[in-house]
């Protein structure tokens, strides 16, 4: 290998390792995985006034519950306080609870939220941040 070569990739990797050179990481922002109804609303004591101070966009938690007696892939939806909203429904939990099971960072935000039913009806984006 010629030396030029030697002393510009040894010059790069110093420039690199001291800050000196800012490189964007893939996937640096967070990814929209899916929209999903908040299942279970209605076995929430208090839901109402649970639902009343969220807005489009507020941020939500997800949870995993793999000792859920119903279903082991669960994913339990919480607000800012930890308060229990719901759950991801079955039919869309199985890819994001391997993703959270493999460490990967899962969160939601509000999509929408109604009151026109018989009990209170939410629906939110799921994102992974990586």
């Amino acid at each position: 290998m010629s030396n030029a070569i030697t002393t510009t990739a040894s010059g790069m990797l110093t420039l690199i390792h001291n800050g000196g050179l800012s490189i964007p990481k893939p996937f640096s922002k967070p990814i929209l995985l899916l929209w999903v109804p908040v299942m279970g609303l209605q076995f929430v004591n208090g839901i109402t006034q649970l639902l009343n101070p969220l807005d489009k966009g507020n941020k939500l938690t997800l949870v995993r519950e793999p000792e859920n007696r119903y279903d082991k892939f669960a994913i339990l939806v919480k607000d800012a306080d930890g308060q229990k909203i719901g759950y991801v429904p079955r039919r869309n939990n199985l890819v994001l609870a391997r993703l959270m099971d493999a460490g990967k960072a899962l969160y939601a935000t509000v999509h929408d939220k109604s009151e026109a039913h018989a009990y209170p009806e939410l629906s939110i984006d799921v994102y992974m941040e990586d």
